[in-house]
């Protein structure tokens, strides 16, 4: 997976140790995140299958953004190919 570098920020491979899937269940179960995903609680073991799924599945790449001043993930995203569109009623 190519890595993107900027001045302040880059993108690259989403860690695979246990460190960073505590910090992503920590992303997932803060208040602000629970709000647009659901109320479900994410424990390590979720977000480690989760991670797995997701590298697994060629309609999804998802990334890890780090900071550049001290190469800590700071966030992610992905870009998914295959997703059909589930509504019919979009405002746009």
């Amino acid at each position: 997976m190519p890595t993107i570098k900027g001045n302040q920020v880059y993108i690259g491979q989403m860690p695979d140790t246990n460190k960073f899937y505590e910090t992503y269940a920590s992303w997932l179960n803060s208040g602000r995140v629970r709000l647009g995903i659901g109320d479900d609680y994410h424990t390590i073991d979720d977000v480690r299958k989760l991670l797995d799924e997701w590298k697994n599945n060629p309609d999804n790449w998802t990334f890890c953004i780090y900071d550049s001043a001290s190469d800590q993930p700071i966030g992610d995203f992905c870009i998914r190919y295959g997703v059909e569109k589930t509504s019919t009623t979009a405002p746009y």
